[in-house]
Parts: structure tokens; sequence; C-alpha cells
């Protein structure tokens, strides 16, 4: 970890807009706590400009944002029952109903009774719905794509350093207490044995 915030120091101090991170008198635990404030500014700095550009090209879209959370869902947790939806969506069963009939009309979810108590209505991604998932995550790898190749060398490998640290950080959060993460998990290597 020490390694990837020095990388990512070099690297922010290497752009000429970008001010110091931190001042080097205030010691270990202030740098942190500054380059952590400077990296949260950065990742949240869109203006009303850019979100309004955000929300017109979501709105041209095919889905509204609540039926690609619930594709979302589906897609991570398969199948669930209608009370099981409505408390991951947490809204009513009578909502997530309402939201289900919209999206079973449009072929991208499907109901089906389960076999053994007809009561329980199960709620399935279709595999229209999945490849609107697939779309809507292809136009965002596209945007990327387009959007990295201005970045330099330097400033991609930084990127990706900074996208596999992040990735790494998540899954040492979410590990159980006690239930550390292989090394080879937590810094896999690439095809030519760099850190990933």
């Amino acid at each position: 970890m020490a390694y990837t915030a020095q990388v990512m120091l070099n690297f922010a101090t290497t752009r000429t807009d970008a001010p110091a991170p931190t001042d080097p008198l205030d010691g270990p635990a202030a740098a942190r706590r500054s380059l952590e404030d400077e990296v949260l500014r950065e990742v949240g700095a869109r203006n009303a400009g850019e979100r309004i550009g955000i929300l017109k090209r979501w709105h041209q879209g095919s889905l509204s944002l609540i039926h690609l959370y619930v594709l979302t869902v589906l897609e991570a947790d398969g199948s669930l029952s209608m009370g099981g939806l409505a408390d991951a969506l947490d809204v009513s069963v009578a909502s997530a109903t309402g939201i289900v009939d919209r999206m079973e009309k449009r072929g991208i979810v499907e109901r089906q009774h389960v076999a053994t108590d007809r009561r329980v209505v199960l709620v399935t991604a279709t595999d229209e719905g999945l490849r609107t998932i697939d779309e809507f995550e292809g136009a965002g790898r596209t945007r990327l794509g387009g959007l990295i190749k201005h970045l330099s060398d330097q400033e991609l490998a930084g990127f990706l350093l900074g996208i596999r640290a992040l990735r790494d950080a998540g899954r040492r959060a979410e590990a159980p207490a006690g239930d550390p993460i292989p090394a080879e998990a937590a810094h896999p290597t690439d095809s030519t044995g760099a850190a990933r």
C-alpha cells in the first residue's frame, strides 16, 4: 500500500496544475488525510454542466435508474421473491410489484411461480434484460475508452494502478476480520509479471 501511495503521490506531483498534496512538516497522518481529501475532491469534481450531460445521456437510454438497479440486483442475486426484491429496493411490496409490472411489459424481467408454493412469485431477469445491462456497461466502457486515449502512458499507468488499488482495498474491507486476503489475490500480476 505504501508503494501505491508513493506512486500516486509521484503521479500527482508531476501534474503541473495539481497543488502539492501535503506540507511535509505536517507528518504522515496529516499527509495521508490531505491526500485522501484530494482524491475525494478529484473523484467528485463534476460541475453542474457535467452532471446535466450525464443525466441527458442516461435519459436517452432505454432504462430508468430504478429499472437498471432492479436488473443489477437480479443479476447479482439471481431470482428473488417479490418480498425479497422489495427489501433490496427498500420499497413496499406494492411498489415493487408496480416496478416489476412495467419491466415485465418491456420484456426485461419475468415472474415465475414456485412449483412447491404457488403463493411465492420469483422475479428473474430475462435474456433481454441481461443484454440491456451489457449494453449499458458497454456504453460506459466505450466512453471511458475514448477518454483514456487522451492520457499519457504515465497517466494511464497511474490510473490503472489506482483502480487496482481501490479494488484490492474493497476486497480487504469486505474480508471477514481475521481472514486476510492471500497476497496473490491482493496483488495479482498480469502476463508480464507486473503487479495488477
